[in-house]
């Protein structure tokens, strides 16, 4: 699934130079919980590139600090119990 995605006014300096740096059209990779960085957190990643093959970027991004401008909004998508982080 691809979003395109802003951070909002209140997100960490992190989020918002990764949403620019490599946004803002992103494909959610996983969706998972983190605790620590605010409880759920999408891994994003650049499109595959045509040429290798592989992603420019991807990362983790507190669903908290970003709001989807286009495509799904899958803020209810919660993970199983098997793909919850556990540090």
């Amino acid at each position: 699934m691809t979003v395109t995605i802003k951070a909002l006014p209140t997100a960490s300096r992190h989020t918002r130079n990764r949403i620019r740096e490599h946004g803002p059209s992103f494909e959610v990779m996983r969706v998972d919980t983190w605790p620590e960085r605010g409880g759920v957190c999408w891994m994003l990643g650049t499109p595959l590139s045509m040429v290798t093959g592989e992603r420019a970027w991807f990362g983790w991004i507190p669903q908290c600090e970003c709001e989807v401008v286009q495509g799904d909004d899958f803020r209810d998508m919660m993970p199983t119990s098997e793909e919850v982080y556990m540090p």
